[in-house]
C-alpha cells in the first residue's frame, strides 16, 4: 500500500470526519524512511512506524500537499536522539503551511533534539603522550570553507574540531593571553615582537595571526609569510586593514609545534589526519568536524513554526530565512556554529523565542527586514532569549543581536559573557525594550554593549527599559619601547549606549545603568536625542556628550543623508527634525537630557560631560547626587566658547544650561534590576517615572 494512502488513513483514525483537515507524522532515530510516518513508535510487527530522517517527512507532506489532501494543521512531531544532516533542511514555498494553520516541526518536550551538522570521526587513536590522531582520509574536507568576512584571510581549516561537545581552539603561540608588537617596520605587513618567538622554522607553512593591529576595536586573522627569529620579525601574507601600531595584540596559531595543551588541535592537510590534546584530561567519547555550512534554511516560505529543536556544528550561520513571512522559531538551542545562530534576511515577521544560543564563532542573530526608503516594517521579533559566548572566533563586531532596516523588535532577552557588543543598530523605528545586558565588550575597547553610528536618518528607534550593568571593556593603556613593556587594563574606553559618529534621533528612556562602562551614555556628536527618566549608578561618567574630532569626516553622513528620501511627504511627517538647518553640522543640536537620576561615587564626583552648545539643547529636570558630597560638571559651551572642567554643580547652574534640576540623595535600593524609592524621595520633584519590575528574561 502507498505510503501516503497509510498517512490518510491514520489521519481517518484519529481525526475522524475531519481526515483531510490535517496530519500528523512522526520521526525518530528508530524509525525507517520505508515507514508511513504515521506512528509515534514501530508497531509490534515492525512493519510500519516513524520516519527515521525528518527529509523523508518534508517529501511525504510535499507529496500530500501536491495532491490536494492536505487542507489543515500539520505537524512533524521528533524524537529525541542526534540526527545528523547530510545536508541542509531546505524549506521554500512547497512548504509553507496555511494563514490559519501552519505547518509545524516540534521535537518532544523533554527530551534533547539534535541537528547536527558535524560528521563524527571514528579513526582515532592515542598518538603519543596526551595527543591523539584522527584520519579524515576521504573525507573530503578541503571544500568545506568559513565563508571569506575580509577578517578571516589564509589558509585556516575551513571546518571546526569538537570534542565532547566542546570547541576546539588551533595550536596556538602564547596559549594563554597575548603577544604584542613591539615596532611597525612598515604600515601593515611586518613588525618586530615584544615576546621572545619560542618556535623554529618548521612547521610555520600554515601558521596566521589572530591580531588587532591598530586598534581595541577591530580584529582580523592573517597568514604568516615568514618569521625572522633572530629578531623577532613577522611579516604577514596579507596587508592589515588598519595600520600597525605598538603594543597591540596578536597570538600566532594553526602551529603544530606548539599543540602542547588540552583544548588545541592540528589539521595535517598532506597526511590527511587531525591531531588534538582532549579537553578535559581524559579519553574523548565524542569526536566531531562540522561540514556542513547551514543547518536549516527557509527561502520564500511561510506559515511555519520550528520548536523544541536543538542546532550543533554548523560551519557558518546554522540557520537562515530569506524573503520568508511568518515564521516562528521557539525554545531553539543553538551552539557550535561557525557564524551566527541564525541570518533573518528580508521578509516579515519572523519571530525567534525562548531560545539559548552561545559558543558562536561571530555573533547570535542578525535580523534584516523592511525597507527604509518607505519606512515599511519588518517586523521581526528576537523575544526572551539568551545569549552567551557569542564571539569566540571573531571577537568584536560581531554582536549578540544585529538588527537593520526597519521596525524589528528586540524584548526581554539576556546578553552576557561576550567579548564584543551585545546590540547593533542600524535603520529606523526599532524598539529595543526590556533586555538585560552584562559582562560584553570583554576583549575590546571603544565598544558599545548597545551601538549604533554614522547616520543622521538613524531615527525613531527605542531604547527603553533595559537593564545595563557591569560592563567593564579591555584595552591598551600605555607601551613603553625603551623598558619593554606593555600594559592592558581591564576598565577602558566602554559605554553602555554608544551612539556614535552623529547618529540621531534616538530616544533613551527608562533605562538602569548600574556601573555600564566608563560611559553608560555617549552622544558622540548626534542631534535630536533623547535622553529621559534613566537611572545611573557609576565610579565614572554617566552622560558625555561630544563633538567629534577637529579631522572627523562628516562626509560620510553627508553622503547616508543623500541616499535617503528625507525631503519626502513621508519622512518630513515623520521626521520634521530632519528638514530643519543645522546651525552648524559639527555640533550636537537639538539633543534632550531630562528627568535622569544620576549617582556617582566617583572620588572627584565629575560624572558628567557637555561639549554642545548651549542653543538648540534642553537640559533640565535631573537630580544628581554624589556619594563623596561633591557633584562636578565637565562642559565646552560650543557657541559661547566657554569650557570648564571639573566645576562644582552650582558653577555649572549659574551658566544657565541645566535648568530646574537638584542635586540631592534620591533614596533608592537597588535589587537585581529592580528600583524602588523611600517614601522621602525627592524624585517626584523631577517628574520621574518608576521603571518597570519585568526587565530581562521572563522565566
Amino acid at each position: 500500500m502507498k505510503s501516503w494512502i497509510k498517512v490518510l488513513l491514520s489521519i481517518t483514525v484519529l481525526f475522524g470526519s475531519n481526515a483531510a483537515q490535517a496530519l500528523e507524522l512522526y520521526v525518530s532515530p528508530n524509525g525507517r524512511d520505508q515507514w508511513s510516518g504515521a506512528l509515534d513508535q514501530a508497531n509490534r510487527e515492525e512493519t510500519d512506524g516513524p520516519f527515521q530522517t525528518l527529509y523523508r517527512a518534508q517529501q511525504e507532506i510535499r507529496k500530500l500537499k501536491a495532491k490536494r489532501v492536505l487542507q489543515g494543521q500539520t505537524t512533524v512531531n521528533i524524537a529525541g536522539g542526534i540526527y545528523y544532516l547530510d545536508k541542509p533542511l531546505s524549506f521554500d514555498l512547497r512548504d509553507s503551511g496555511l494563514n490559519e494553520a501552519v505547518t509545524r516541526w516540534q521535537g518532544k518536550e523533554g527530551e534533547k533534539i539534535t541537528l547536527s551538522g558535524g560528521k563524527p570521526l571514528t579513526d582515532c587513536l592515542p598518538e603519543q603522550a596526551s595527543v591523539w590522531s584522527c584520519s579524515v582520509r576521504g573525507l573530503n574536507l578541503g571544500p568545506s570553507k568559513l565563508k571569506e568576512t575580509g577578517r578571516i584571510k589564509g589558509s585556516l581549516p575551513g571546518f571546526e574540531l569538537f570534542v565532547d561537545g566542546q570547541r576546539m581552539r588551533l595550536a596556538r603561540w602564547p596559549n594563554e593571553g597575548w603577544a604584542h608588537i613591539k615596532v611597525p617596520l612598515d604600515a601593515k605587513t611586518q613588525f618586530t615582537t615584544f615576546e621572545t618567538i619560542p618556535l623554529d622554522e618548521n612547521g610555520l607553512s600554515q601558521a596566521h595571526v589572530h591580531i588587532w593591529p591598530g586598534n581595541d576595536w577591530f580584529d582580523e586573522y592573517l597568514p604568516v609569510k615568514t618569521i625572522d627569529f633572530g629578531t623577532n620579525k613577522i611579516t604577514v601574507g596579507s596587508e592589515t586593514a588598519y595600520p600597525l601600531k605598538s603594543g597591540h595584540r596578536f597570538y600566532l596559531l594553526n602551529v603544530q609545534s606548539q599543540l602542547d595543551v588540552p583544548g588545541e588541535w592540528f589539521y595535517d592537510r598532506d597526511k590527511e589526519r587531525i591531531q588534538f590534546i582532549p579537553p578535559f584530561g581524559q579519553a574523548p567519547q565524542k569526536i566531531s568536524v562540522s561540514v556542513q555550512k547551514n543547518l536549516m534554511t527557509v527561502d520564500g516560505a511561510k506559515n511555519l513554526n520550528f520548536s523544541n529543536l536543538s542546532f550543533e556544528e554548523a560551519v557558518h550561520s546554522a540557520v537562515v530565512i530569506t524573503k520568508s513571512d511568518n515564521v516562528i522559531l521557539e525554545k531553539l538551542e543553538i551552539k557550535n556554529a561557525g557564524a551566527k545562530a541564525i541570518e533573518i534576511n528580508g521578509g516579515q515577521n519572523i519571530s525567534v523565542k525562548d531560545g539559548y544560543f552561545h559558543h558562536l564563532g561571530r555573533g547570535g542573530i542578525l535580523a534584516i527586514g523592511g525597507e527604509r526608503k518607505t519606512l515599511y516594517p519588518g517586523l521581526h521579533s528576537i523575544i526572551n532569549n539568551h545569549f552567551s559566548h557569542f564571539a569566540e572566533i571573531v571577537k568584536n563586531l560581531a554582536a549578540a543581536i544585529d538588527v537593520q532596516g526597519v521596525g524589528q523588535i528586540i524584548t526581554h532577552n539576556l546578553i552576557e559573557n561576550g567579548p564584543s557588543m551585545g546590540i547593533l543598530i542600524n535603520g529606523n523605528e526599532h524598539l529595543i525594550e526590556k533586555n538585560e545586558l552584562h559582562h560584553l565588550c570583554e576583549e575590546a575597547s571603544d565598544c558599545g554593549a548597545i551601538y549604533s553610528g554614522r547616520d543622521w536618518t538613524y531615527r525613531g528607534n527605542i531604547i527603553r527599559y533595559n537593564s545595563l550593568h557591569d560592563i567593564y571593556g579591555y584595552g591598551l593603556k600605555a607601551v613603553d619601547i625603551a623598558k619593554n613593556t606593555v600594559e592592558y587594563v581591564k576598565s577602558k574606553d566602554v559605554i553602555g549606549v554608544y551612539l556614535d559618529d552623529a547618529v540621531s534621533g534616538f530616544t533613551i528612556y527608562g533605562n538602569l545603568f548600574n556601573h555600564a562602562g566608563t560611559k553608560a551614555i555617549q552622544l558622540g556628536g548626534g542631534r535630536d536625542n533623547t535622553i529621559e527618566n534613566n537611572v545611573f549608578i557609576t565610579d565614572v561618567y554617566a552622560i558625555w556628550v561630544d563633538n567629534r574630532w577637529p579631522d572627523y569626516k562628516w562626509s560620510e553622513n553627508q553622503k547616508n543623508l543623500k541616499a535617503m528620501p528625507y525631503q519626502s511627504s513621508l519622512w518630513r511627517a515623520k521626521y520634521p527634525e530632519l528638514q530643519r538647518s543645522m546651525n552648524n553640522e559639527k555640533w550636537p543640536e537639538g539633543n534632550r537630557i531630562q528627568r535622569n537620576i544620576i549617582i556617582t561615587t566617583k572620588p572627584d564626583g565629575r560624572s558628567l560631560r557637555y561639549f554642545l552648545p548651549y542653543d538648540n539643547n534642553i537640559i533640565s529636570d535631573n537630580l544628581v547626587w554624589s556619594t563623596n558630597g561633591v557633584f562636578r560638571v565637565d562642559y565646552h559651551l560650543l557657541d559661547k566658547q566657554e569650557k570648564k572642567t571639573g566645576m562644582l554643580w552650582l558653577q555649572w547652574l549659574e551658566e544657565g544650561m541645566e535648568r530646574n534640576s537638584i542635586n540631592q540623595d534620591p533614596c533608592l535600593t537597588l535589587t537585581n534590576n529592580t528600583v524602588k524609592f523611600c517614601d522621602k524621595s525627592p524624585v517626584k520633584r523631577i517628574g520621574f517615572t518608576s521603571l518597570p519590575a519585568d526587565i530581562g528574561l521572563i522565566k
